[in-house]
């Protein structure tokens, strides 16, 4: 356990701003205070220190900036801190703009090794459209099937395509669902993506000794972006979409008996 000064950070709380693991609210620009101990995934206030690193962490559906101080125990992408206030709500488009731009990328990356269907490509461009207002759900709701249509042709195969697949799908959700949760699986899917699609690249020059280029490291292109400079200027608020159910919730840190504290 450490102590330090306040530093910036990000978390998600539920609608009604309380936390998503126990009874915790939350008010902006109120200090909230947790007493003794303060354990990462069992006792004290949950943040991430940076906006990917939050997405990891998905407990709740509104995205704040924080800031925290007091004690600190970190934890991988996450640490709890004994005291810890919201800063600002980070509008949700922003994390949809941010799957879109994860299932771009991922898309690019593997469009460098070898041609996808054209439904892949049109179902997150169908996700920008309607984020824009220049589509409507209807438009949106027929890319994605069209690209489950690909699935069961058998158009679609190997470990990274399906993985960009995923992720198309996911930023798909998120335009018209749960922002956070849908994001989450986005960057997920686009990542592991990047990895399949270099690390199949890389047996192939194994396989054939032409081992001239191996793996460009593009899998950290999704590590190393900036959630909060995607748009130069927020976009507009849109009333909040409800068509798509989000995917399942993460579960609770497995060592959280405090997790009221959350």
């Amino acid at each position: 356990m450490e102590t330090t000064d306040t530093i910036r950070c990000y978390r998600f709380v539920d609608d009604d701003q309380t936390s998503a693991h126990g009874d915790m609210s939350w008010q902006v620009g109120e200090w909230n205070k947790v007493g003794g101990p303060v354990a990462c995934c069992s006792s004290g206030l949950h943040a991430s220190p940076t906006p990917r690193d939050s997405v990891r962490n998905v407990y709740g559906k509104r995205w704040f900036a924080a800031e925290a101080r007091g004690e600190f125990s970190r934890q991988g992408h996450k640490f709890a801190a004994s005291e810890m206030r919201l800063v600002e709500e980070i509008p949700s488009d922003v994390l949809r703009r941010f799957a879109i731009r994860c299932a771009e990328d991922g898309i690019g990356h593997i469009e460098q090794r070898r041609p996808l269907d054209a439904r892949i490509r049109q179902c997150v461009e169908a996700a920008h459209g309607y984020l824009e207002g220049a589509l409507g759900e209807r438009e949106l709701l027929d890319t994605r099937r069209a690209v489950g249509e690909a699935l069961a042709s058998g158009a679609v195969a190997g470990a990274d395509v399906g993985r960009i697949v995923a992720a198309v799908l996911a930023a798909s959700s998120a335009a018209n669902g749960d922002a956070a949760s849908w994001t989450a699986a986005a960057a997920a899917a686009a990542y592991a993506a990047h990895v399949a699609a270099d690390a199949i690249e890389a047996a192939a020059a194994l396989g054939t000794g032409q081992v001239d280029r191996g793996c460009d490291g593009g899998a950290w292109v999704i590590e190393h972006r900036s959630i909060r400079t995607i748009t130069a200027v927020r976009p507009p608020h849109k009333p909040p979409h409800t068509a798509t159910p989000p995917p399942r919730s993460p579960p609770a840190c497995p060592h959280s008996p405090a997790a009221a504290s959350r």
